[in-house]
């Protein structure tokens, strides 16, 4: 009490000191009134200093909770007086100029000048932050609230305004106090009264802002700050790396404050949760741009930190209401579109990029770059796309701008179809997709396309149906249907329905040919060697590599307006295919056309012998079938009967009827043509 008696004693002293100096006095009385100023100056701050020294003492409660009510008035009371020299509370402000962040997201160039109006305010603040306390007193007694609460009360004043930017820089020097603090905590992990200190500080930080009565837009970017631990996480690996007997102390203190460092993290999003949740206007707005920047990987913070941001957007602050929905959807928009700026502003010529048999993997370091930023956004974007399926336009639209957004995209798309499938139905989603995206996004539609069609069962027909109608929908000028968009549904497709649909794909560019095969056969892999019958109660679905090249011998390429080039071309890049249509899948082919003519007497497809001729120069396991077999079943149906198939027949015989060192030859075959069929051949062909 004598103490602040004193200090409000000094005041009117300076008050009516300045009176007389402002009338006019000589020089000599005006040093002295100047020196006697000085030192009721220095006593105030003297006197205050006892005060908080005092209550920071004391062991009890009630006193301490007066003592930082009379200083909390005092500190903005005795404006302009500069903290004891040689004191804790001199460390105190210097600390808390330092603690002031270069401009960055928000600026706090106004805090510098706060701090020379009010030197006591700013050192108490950091004075209070930065020391264990002997008596644990409710956070809302503390001296840290009381100054809040003293400099928002003196809103009430005449000069409201200035007096409401004095709260605000207030609480601003107040919270950058506590992320300098914790800042230093990693940089020192050895020291572990700062570690505590820090720890309990940004613990109270939450429960502190609850209770004040507004808060800045800057509070929730200096609160997001704390995520960024890093430092913590390389102090842990290089003592991992150096692992010797000596440093084991050292390497017991960094996972200690790496401990500490994920603690505060965690309670920098509930912070982040109960802004967003507690308050309004633009402070919930930047609480929920900082949530969704950290889970997007735009603010620092670690992997683990990174998924409880994202679980914090999704499952929390989107499921609270729909005001806060709209404000994450805002949110990650922006993240979005930020990124496919940069991903545009760093795109690499097509030239310098290196050829990579992964399509989705970078080409080079700038491209990995580039997909490293973009992966984040995009997963918390995708998340956001199952609730709100209309987003994926506003994805897929994004992501065609960039081909390094586009490969992204594309990863992470079998997680996005599965669940827009599971919850919105196959069919439905796709036929919305499809309504949304222009033409420039054409290839990601398609890629979505192929990803839902991966959980259709076949008793979804309704897939098949909704792509035939998005064919329909994207034709080009000319009217002419893209097969691309039947693709998808080919594996569920029923084979009759394929049979039709072949010339299509035939007349189509080899990669659709090739890419419309391996999804009929996607599902009936087992089945590959095998032609499945057709009944009224079991009608196939898809096609097995056997039927595949079973039905392209057969199409009537005439009818279709397929040249007869292009229709042999497509059987030949299967042949071509080895890896695929291996030596018993054409076999297992050739043996059911050959069946087929000798059961039906109609004539084999055009290219069935230019076929048998790849074969033998393709695969010679099969020489000994052919003599033994094919070529015997085929004299046995006539085949000298059809010239252009009795041409091919005579030059396949002569191609094996040198016997090989394995002694395969096709000579019994040859003797087993009627006469006049044996000396036809005998002339073009002699032994």
């Amino acid at each position: 009490d004598l103490d602040s008696k004193i200090v409000h004693v000094i005041e009117e002293e300076v008050e009516e000191d300045l009176d007389v100096l402002k009338k006019g006095e000589s020089t000599s009385k005006s040093k002295d009134r100047q020196l006697y100023q000085d030192q009721c100056l220095l006593a105030a701050s003297d006197a205050f200093g006892r005060i908080v020294n005092s209550t920071q003492l004391s062991k009890s409660k009630a006193l301490v909770k007066l003592g930082n009510q009379i200083a909390a008035r005092l500190a903005f009371t005795l404006a302009s007086v500069e903290p004891p020299q040689r004191s804790e509370m001199k460390e105190s402000q210097k600390f808390a100029k330092d603690s002031i962040p270069p401009h960055g997201e928000v600026d706090f160039s106004s805090a510098n000048s706060f701090m020379d109006k009010f030197p006591l305010v700013s050192s108490c603040l950091a004075f209070d932050v930065t020391r264990e306390h002997l008596v644990d007193v409710p956070i809302s007694y503390s001296l840290s609230n009381r100054l809040l609460f003293e400099a928002y009360s003196r809103c009430c004043n005449d000069d409201a305004e200035m007096s409401k930017l004095e709260y605000e820089q207030s609480l601003d020097i107040f919270v950058s106090l506590i992320s300098k603090l914790c800042q230093l905590g990693l940089e020192k992990p050895n020291d572990a009264d700062l570690r505590k200190v820090s720890l309990r500080t940004s613990s109270n930080l939450p429960p502190h802002l609850s209770i004040l009565p507004s808060l800045t837009t800057a509070t929730p970017v200096v609160m997001s700050s704390l995520c960024d631990i890093d430092a913590a996480y390389k102090a842990v690996t290089d003592a991992q790396r150096k692992g010797s007997r000596h440093n084991l102390a050292a390497s017991a203190a960094a996972h200690a404050a790496k401990a500490a460092a994920e603690k505060r993290a965690t309670g920098a999003l509930l912070g982040l949760r109960d802004i967003a949740f507690q308050r309004h206007g633009g402070v919930r707005r930047n609480a929920v741009q900082c949530a969704v920047a950290i889970a997007s990987g735009r603010l620092p913070a670690p992997n683990d930190i990174e998924e409880k941001a994202l679980k914090l957007v999704m499952n929390v602050l989107y499921s609270r209401s729909k005001d806060l929905a709209d404000t994450v959807v805002k949110s990650a928009t922006d993240e979005l579109v930020n990124v496919t700026e940069f991903a545009i502003e760093n795109q690499i010529p097509v030239a310098a990029a290196t050829p990579n048999l992964d399509p989705l993997e970078p080409s080079n370091e700038q491209e990995k770059m580039v997909m490293n930023r973009a992966r984040k956004p995009i997963v918390l974007f995708l998340a956001l796309c199952v609730r709100q399926p209309e987003l994926i336009e506003c994805l897929l639209n994004n992501a065609s701008r960039s081909p390094s957004l586009s490969k992204v995209v594309r990863s992470n798309m079998p997680k996005l179809a599965k669940a827009v499938a599971t919850k919105y139905g196959a069919a439905d989603i796709a036929l919305k997709v499809a309504n949304m995206v222009d033409e420039n996004g054409t290839s990601l539609l398609l890629a979505f396309l192929d990803n839902l069609s991966h959980d259709v069962t076949q008793t979804q027909d309704d897939f098949v149906a909704a792509c035939s109608v998005i064919q329909d929908q994207k034709v080009d000028k000319s009217g002419k249907k893209d097969p691309r968009f039947i693709i998808p549904a080919v594996a569920i497709t029923k084979r009759t329905e394929l049979v039709i649909r072949l010339p299509e794909f035939i007349g189509a560019s080899d990669a659709v040919f090739k890419a419309a095969l391996a999804k009929m056969s996607e599902r009936v892999g087992r089945q590959s060697l095998s032609f499945r019958d057709e009944t009224e109660s079991s009608i196939p679905v898809g096609m097995t590599l056997c039927e595949q090249l079973a039905f392209l011998h057969s199409v009537d390429f005439t009818a279709a307006g397929i040249p007869q080039k292009r229709y042999l071309d497509a059987i030949r890049l299967c042949l071509d295919d080895e890896e695929v249509y291996t030596d018993r899948v054409v076999m297992s082919a050739l043996e059911r056309i050959s069946l087929d003519f000798i059961k039906s007497r109609q004539g084999l497809p055009l290219a069935y012998m230019r076929t048998i001729i790849l074969t033998c120069s393709k695969h010679d396991t099969l020489h000994p079938w052919i003599c033994q077999v094919l070529l015997p079943r085929l004299v046995e149906g006539e085949i000298y009967n059809d010239r252009r198939q009795w041409e091919g027949w005579m030059r396949c015989a002569k191609m094996l009827e040198r016997t090989s060192p394995s002694g395969v030859s096709s000579i019994d075959a040859i003797n087993k043509l009627p006469e006049e069929q044996l000396k036809l051949y005998r002339s073009k062909y002699p032994s």
